[in-house]
């Protein structure tokens, strides 16, 4: 299939607004020099274009990268026509100054023999260098550490060991403090024991004597109940004894009176009753007979 038209070199038109652009921007006059880019190591220059859009855009913009990478793929490119296209990203003043920067780098990529920018060599050996110098500080850094570390664990062993030493001699101290104490101890266990031994020695004999006297308070109550029994019987036997005195007082005033009675009663019928016989018996006076005879004087007594 065939297109047909002009393209921006053949309209004159666009040609010719290149050209009043180029009459009327101002360009460095570096730019005016030719590069062949076939003795340049693009990919070295690279991180710096990058770097360099970023810082003047403020922000990573991969386009505009792009743009600038792809318009040096050439063999020969023109740089005025790359600040006017840039023109419209960076503004006139940044432009300009990105293309003088950037072309004074590639006339120098072109003029050395290994096709590097003798500025980015000498940034790289100035970067190298002070990676160098940082590396060389570090390790400065890490030794002065090591050997303070190495300083601090040599003062902390020197304290370990004096506080060792110190322990060992507190504990050599401590263990004859020990010694000494339970000496004292066993000493004062001893004295306890014994003190102990003689203390329930008198609270055994304490004892004993509490339970002899006990047994002795017991014994003597028992006495004393015994005798309270005695004094008891005995005053029961003297109460049986009364009772038996008032019970024959009381007998022999009854048979008195019963006596005294029947002798009353035998003189008014001028008999005897055999009590009265009895007592007289007894009395040794002469027995009565009945009607008043006497058996002794053998003659009658009048019984009135």
């Amino acid at each position: 299939m065939m297109y047909t038209g002009t393209n921006t070199d053949q309209d004159n038109r666009f040609s010719d607004k290149e050209k009043k652009l180029l009459k009327q921007m101002k360009f460095n006059s570096c730019l005016s020099q030719q590069v062949d880019m076939t003795k340049v190591k693009l990919e070295v220059i690279k991180p710096w274009i990058q770097d360099k859009l970023t810082d003047m855009l403020k922000m990573e913009d991969d386009v505009v990268v792009n743009f600038v990478y792809n318009q040096l793929e050439v063999k020969f490119p023109d740089p005025k026509k790359m600040q006017i296209n840039l023109t419209g990203f960076l503004q006139s003043k940044n432009a300009m100054e990105f293309m003088a920067e950037l072309w004074a780098l590639l006339i120098s990529a072109q003029e050395s023999a290994s096709g590097i920018p003798e500025s980015l060599m000498d940034a790289k050996r100035e970067e190298l260098a002070m990676k160098k110098e940082k590396e060389d500080r570090e390790r400065e850094a890490r030794e002065k550490e090591k050997e303070k570390e190495k300083d601090r664990e040599k003062e902390k062993s020197d304290k370990e060991k004096k506080y060792r030493d110190r322990d060992r001699s507190r504990s050599r101290r401590s263990k004859s403090r020990s010694r000494q104490r339970k000496r004292s101890h066993d000493r004062k266990s001893k004295k306890s024991r014994s003190r102990e031994r003689s203390n329930s020695r008198e609270k055994e004999i304490k004892s004993r004597e509490r339970k002899s006297k006990s047994r002795d308070r017991k014994s003597r109550s028992r006495d004393r109940k015994s005798e309270s029994r005695d004094v008891d019987a005995k005053s029961k036997d003297r109460k049986s004894v009364s009772r038996d005195r008032r019970s024959s007082s009381r007998d022999k005033a009854s048979s008195r009176s019963r006596s005294r009675s029947a002798d009353k009663d035998a003189k008014n019928n001028g008999t005897i009753s055999p009590e009265q016989r009895e007592t007289n018996h007894r009395s040794g006076s002469e027995p009565i007979e009945a009607n008043g005879i006497s058996s002794k004087n053998g003659h009658m007594t009048d019984g009135a």
